[in-house]
């Protein structure tokens, strides 16, 4: 069902047919309750106030809390969650498997969307950076000895970026699908953390040229970068690419934040900059 979503939003952002917005509609009255993850793996769901709005939120940690030594936000793109979910919950799945916590941030609650247009995402952007900022700011008052990263895919990269090059303080960051656009490129990404940027070659929503400048600005910044290309795929992922994303970035956020290397050195078979 989630898959179907994507595709209807993803047509219904290029094309910006009311036909495409109409099956995206329709096919959300398929997206129900949050799926039980699996028994070593322990599902919270909170609620974070914000402007008279309930902005919810889903934390996922090993079953012993005390082993966990990070906390990954997880930011969905313009299909929400009813798009995105499926994607990401997977990932959060194996990143509290591998000692993290995720957390998958449903930003959108913020302003009352479920999906968005290129358009509303434009006008909306600010707030959602105000509400993600607030929500890490107060996972760190109440985890001060976590390190704190974010996982962004495709709009939730975009968000990421500009949350990491100027609202909050990350140890690491990883970008799916995503880079940086022609009137962002002033930004100063000295404040970037180490940072792995993947991308599908066959995306055609968010060109690979986009994630291409942004190693290059994040490099010339002098910040640790690496981007992968992962061959064939598309901007919705593949199950194989899905697979193969979920455990670089796993790697990826592990090993760094255990040793300080430098992005992307255990995946030089993998990476093209």
């Amino acid at each position: 069902m989630q898959s179907r979503v994507r595709l209807g939003i993803l047509a219904a952002w290029r094309h910006r047919s009311y036909t495409a917005w109409a099956l995206v509609a329709s096919l959300l009255c398929g997206c129900g309750a949050v799926p039980a993850p699996p028994s070593d793996v322990v599902l919270a769901h909170q609620q974070f106030e914000w402007n008279g709005r309930q902005v919810r939120v889903e934390s996922y940690r090993p079953n012993d809390e005390r082993s966990v030594r990070s906390t990954v936000f997880l930011l969905h793109g313009i299909g929400g969650i009813p798009g995105d979910g499926a994607l990401l919950r997977s990932f959060a799945v194996d990143l509290a498997r591998a000692g993290h916590e995720a957390v998958v941030v449903r930003y959108f609650d913020a302003t009352g969307h479920w999906v968005v247009t290129r358009g509303i995402a434009t006008q909306q952007a600010p707030e959602w950076r105000k509400v993600l900022t607030a929500i890490m700011n107060d996972r760190a008052k109440n985890f001060p000895d976590r390190s704190q990263t974010v996982l962004g895919y495709s709009l939730g990269g975009f968000l990421a970026i500009a949350l990491a090059a100027e609202d909050v303080s990350l140890s690491a960051l990883v970008v799916l699908n995503a880079g940086v656009l022609p009137e962002h490129e002033a930004r100063d990404f000295s404040a970037l953390p180490p940072t792995l940027i993947l991308h599908g070659t066959s995306d055609t929503i968010v060109e690979p040229r986009l994630s291409e400048r942004l190693v290059q600005l994040v490099k010339a910044a002098g910040v640790g970068a690496k981007r992968v290309l992962l061959d064939a795929e598309g901007h919705a992922l593949t199950a194989d690419g899905k697979t193969r994303a979920s455990r670089m970035a796993v790697e990826f956020f592990s090993n760094h934040l255990r040793t300080g290397q430098n992005a992307g050195d255990d995946l030089r078979s993998e990476t093209l900059d």
